[in-house]
C-alpha cells in the first residue's frame, strides 16, 4: 500500500498556486537592457510564502494570455521558481478594462527598444531590449555596476546590491571606476556607517585593485561575453593594453581568429567600444588597477 494517505497528496499539489488580483504591471530592466514585465499582485499566500510579485515573462506572453491590470489571475509557484501568472479569469474582468500596452521606449531612459533578430532560429526574439549602450540608461547602469562587483567579476565584499543602489542614489557611484575613488569621509557620515565599517569597505576595495584579465573583461558586462568568452579573449590578447587597443579601427576583427568567438560577440564588443562612456570607464580603470597579463 502507498505510505501516504490519498488526501495528503492532493493537498500538496494544490498548494503551489493561488488566485489574486493584478494591481499594476511594472517593467523591470536588466543589465543587458532586457525589459521584463512583473505583475504587482495583492499579496497572497502560496505554499506558505507570501507572494506580491509574479513574472509575466515577456511581451508576447502578455498578448497571448491577454493579461491586464485589474485582472483576477491564477499565480503559480512551483518549488523555488519565481512565481508566474498562469491564467486570467475572464468572467471577473471589469468591462472597462483596457489591453496592456507594452512600452516601445525604455521606461528608464526613453531610448528606443527593439527585438533582436535571432540568427539561429531566424525569428525575432521574444524579449524587447533598451538600445542604450553603456551607462546612459540609469537602470542598466545600476545593474552593470552590480555585475561589476559580483562574485565572478571583481568579487568585492561589502558592496551588496542594496549598498550599490544606495550609493548610486547618493551619487557616490555612477560608474565602475567611482568604486576605486570613493569619498570615504562622506560614507562615514551616512546612517548605518561608522569608522569600522568604512575601514572594512576601503580594505576590501583596495584588495581588489589587481585582477586577472579574463575577470576584468567579464566584469565589464559586455553583452554575449560571459565567463567562458572572456577567458578565450584574455588568452588570445594576453594584456590589458591589447584589449584597450581594440577600439582602434580594425583591431577588433582580429578576434575572429579565436575559436568560439563569432560575429555576434564581435559586433557586441564593437558596440561597446563605440560608446564614449565605456571608453572613459576603461581608461580610468586601467589607471587605477593592476590588470595582470596572461602569460
Amino acid at each position: 500500500a502507498a505510505n501516504a494517505p490519498r488526501w495528503a497528496i492532493a493537498h500538496k499539489f494544490s498548494a503551489n498556486s493561488s488566485v489574486s488580483e493584478i494591481l499594476n504591471i511594472d517593467i523591470q530592466i536588466g543589465r543587458t537592457g532586457a525589459l521584463t514585465p512583473v505583475a504587482k499582485i495583492k499579496p497572497v499566500n502560496i505554499g506558505g510564502v507570501m507572494v506580491s510579485n509574479a513574472t509575466l515573462h515577456n511581451e508576447d506572453e502578455i498578448i497571448r494570455k491577454d493579461i491586464r491590470i485589474g485582472d483576477t489571475v491564477t499565480v503559480e509557484r512551483a518549488g523555488d521558481v519565481i512565481p508566474h501568472v498562469t491564467s486570467v479569469d475572464l468572467k471577473k474582468r471589469d468591462k472597462r478594462s483596457k489591453k496592456f500596452t507594452f512600452p516601445l521606449n525604455c521606461p528608464s531612459c526613453n531610448s528606443k527598444t527593439i527585438k533582436d533578430f535571432n540568427e539561429t532560429t531566424k525569428k525575432q526574439d521574444a524579449v524587447r531590449r533598451c538600445t542604450s549602450e553603456g551607462y546612459e540608461c540609469e537602470k542598466i547602469a545600476i545593474e552593470k555596476i552590480k555585475h561589476f562587483v559580483s562574485k565572478e567579476a571583481f568579487n568585492i565584499d561589502g558592496l551588496g546590491k542594496k549598498i550599490i543602489e544606495n550609493f548610486w542614489n547618493l551619487k557616490l557611484i555612477k560608474l565602475p571606476n567611482d568604486i576605486f575613488n570613493l569619498d570615504y569621509n562622506k560614507i562615514e557620515k551616512l546612517e548605518g556607517w561608522g569608522k569600522l565599517s568604512v575601514t572594512n569597505l576601503k580594505f576590501s576595495i583596495d584588495q581588489k585593485k589587481q585582477i586577472s584579465l579574463d575577470r576584468f573583461i567579464y566584469s565589464l558586462g559586455i553583452r554575449h561575453i560571459g565567463q567562458e568568452n572572456a577567458k578565450l579573449i584574455a588568452r588570445y590578447l594576453k594584456s590589458s593594453l591589447n584589449f584597450l587597443k581594440l577600439h582602434e579601427n580594425n583591431n577588433i576583427n582580429d578576434l575572429s581568429n579565436i575559436d568560439g568567438i563569432g560575429p555576434t560577440q564581435i559586433q557586441s564588443i564593437r558596440n561597446f567600444f563605440l560608446n564614449k562612456t565605456n571608453l572613459n570607464v576603461l581608461f580610468e580603470l586601467n589607471k587605477n588597477l593592476l590588470i595582470k597579463n596572461i602569460v
